[in-house]
């Protein structure tokens, strides 16, 4: 019988055929927009790796600097002199500092043979480096946020992200808040453009059109005022809930999508009750219809490029954000006015704390701000330590995904490489589903401020983003550790989770218990284990899909030229041609 990686092989060269023959295979990008990503694709990554042979030439001069007597590793004294010179040791008491030296030394040295090769040195020297920047970056800052958030910046420069300062609108490693106010201005204009909310306003006494304008009253523009203070966090439910559909647009929350919504902000049970603050299915359905309908052109007039790719980007079955904000607005209005509450700024506000109530009751914070899971999980020095030791394999599963033109990975290209590698798990054994998949995919991305005119990047994965997503998908994909195997005699996590699913099918628990710690929607998930380890482990069940004989990474038997040759069959299978250096 052949085995589950081989399956999924022939399945997933199946699956590629099928997904690059459809017409509709590239509908998201147009040619310009896909040659433009692509090249822009190109540069980043000639960028990144241009850095990262920066960074080991660099190693390489203190390697051959600390290597005294020339032998081509570096032993633990030899070791200590870097330290002592780097003043990682500045701050240690006299006692401790041995002590120190012996702990560091054994965790970089990987194969326990007393000394460090170069690979070994270069990620301990890059690693104390980083911790030096960061402790100047730190000096004088008051704030522990403030300091946190500051100081990674110096040891992102040089990782494997330092791609996303330069590509990303906010020009950081997280969404800003500067370009959280602009997307709020960006789709304010488009809400008050939007002739149904023209109308709206003028029935609410908020404001009137005048030359074809709507210009607010006092009241309006403290609703708007309103809306502002609470734009970060409707943006990011507004993200949340619009990848919630496994099968959902990727820019935009269709109506099944606006329907869930609802239910977790409490205000939809089924039916409508005017005595309670919930609506019906029809009348979340009505509002709905309003804020989407479009209002189309006179036969014969005049309608801008601009204007014209807005109507074209803007489906008439999938909201836009600007539009949720226009609907928001709306459920707003229809909300029950508490006692003393006179204006709609104070009936919007009564509702966005019902709102806000609700959904923090039933969403852990981490699942709506893409801001934790960097701050508090992906960006520490143990993961890009990880990321850049195995990059080079990563970006062969990339090129798996993208082919020849190296285009930024698209959702359908994203969904088969999970199929590829068979992430998705039935509800019973790993619980790792589509619409988890679909959501890590949109968390993975940055926020832009024109969600229109950057549509091409809402739909599609960079090769940063694409290092994000398989950290998130580490960090909830429950895998064995290096000890589970051993104690069950496991080659790689494949063998563990081929066992797991039989043992399931035969009425049988697995032998490696599921961990609280990987609950995708726990409330308050307390992690066993760090990123980087789980990493390891992700990586360790990813390489072994491609070649079930490459070894493990948790053993310490990854054989890279096997994995790299089974890489390299495979891709020419798919493509035709040969994998990129």
């Amino acid at each position: 019988m052949p085995s589950r990686s081989e399956m999924a092989r022939k399945r997933g060269i199946e699956e590629a055929k099928t997904l690059k023959d459809q017409p509709a295979y590239d509908e998201k990008l147009t040619k310009k927009a896909a040659k433009k990503a692509a090249k822009k694709q190109a540069d980043e990554m000639k960028v990144f790796f241009e850095e990262q042979e920066q960074l080991e030439n660099r190693a390489r001069e203190a390697f051959m600097k600390f290597d005294l007597d020339e032998s081509m590793t570096v032993d633990i004294v030899e070791f200590r002199s870097m330290l002592e010179e780097m003043g990682v040791l500045d701050d240690v008491e006299d006692d401790d500092r041995q002590k120190l030296v012996d702990e560091t030394f054994a965790h970089f040295d990987s194969d326990n043979n007393k000394t460090l090769d170069f690979n070994e040195f270069s990620r301990a020297y890059n690693r104390f480096v980083s911790y030096r920047d960061q402790l100047e970056a730190s000096k004088g800052k008051s704030d522990d946020l403030e300091k946190r958030v500051a100081a990674m910046g110096p040891m992102l420069d040089t990782s494997v992200f330092a791609a996303r300062k330069r590509s990303s609108e906010s020009a950081a490693y997280f969404d800003s808040n500067e370009l959280i106010e602009k997307a709020f201005k960006t789709d304010w204009k488009r809400v008050e453009s939007s002739p149904s909310f023209a109308e709206f306003c003028e029935n609410a006494k908020l404001g009137a059109v005048k030359k074809k304008k709507l210009e607010l009253n006092k009241e309006g523009k403290e609703l708007k005022k309103a809306m502002n203070e609470n734009y970060a966090v409707l943006n990011r439910l507004f993200s949340f809930f619009s990848a919630y559909a496994a099968d959902g647009a990727m820019h935009g929350m269709d109506e099944s999508e606006f329907i869930e919504f609802a239910s977790a902000a409490g205000f939809y049970q089924g039916a409508f009750d005017p005595a309670n603050p919930v609506f019906g299915a029809m009348d979340l359905k009505g509002v709905f219809a309003q804020v989407n309908a479009e209002v189309e052109a006179p036969e014969g007039a005049k309608v801008s490029k601009k204007k014209a790719a807005e109507n074209a980007a803007n489906e008439d079955d999938v909201m836009l954000r600007f539009e949720f904000i226009h609907c928001i607005i709306r459920m707003a209005s229809l909300f029950p006015r508490g006692e003393g509450v006179h204006t709609l700024s104070a009936q919007a506000a009564d509702f966005l704390k019902y709102l806000m109530r609700n959904v923090d009751a039933k969403i852990p914070p981490q699942l709506i701000d893409r801001n934790i899971f960097r701050r508090d999980r992906l960006y520490n020095a143990g993961v890009l330590d990880t990321l850049l030791k195995y990059q080079k394999q990563i970006r062969i599963l990339y090129s798996l995904c993208v082919g020849p033109d190296f285009n930024p990975i698209t959702l359908a290209e994203f969904n088969w490489f999970m199929h590829r590698l068979d992430i998705f798990d039935d509800r019973k054994t790993r619980r790792l589903t589509p619409r988890e998949i679909h959501l890590m995919f949109t968390w993975s991305q940055t926020q832009v401020s024109d969600e229109i005119k950057a549509r091409d990047d809402a739909d599609s994965l960079a090769f940063d983003e694409f290092l994000e997503v398989i950290c998130r998908l580490a960090d909830v994909k429950d895998l064995p550790t290096a000890d589970d195997l051993r104690e069950h005699d496991f080659r790689h996590t494949v063998d563990a989770l081929d066992s797991a699913v039989e043992r399931l099918n035969d009425g049988e628990e697995p032998l490696i218990a599921r961990r609280k710690s990987s609950d995708f929607w726990g409330m308050d998930v307390k992690h066993e284990r760090t990123l980087s380890e789980r990493i390891d482990a992700f990586l360790d069940y990813a390489f072994a899909m491609i070649n079930p004989d490459c070894g493990s990474i948790l053993l310490g038997t990854f054989d890279q030229r096997a994995f790299v040759s089974a890489a390299e069959a495979e891709y020419l299978t798919l493509y035709g041609k040969e994998l990129p250096a």
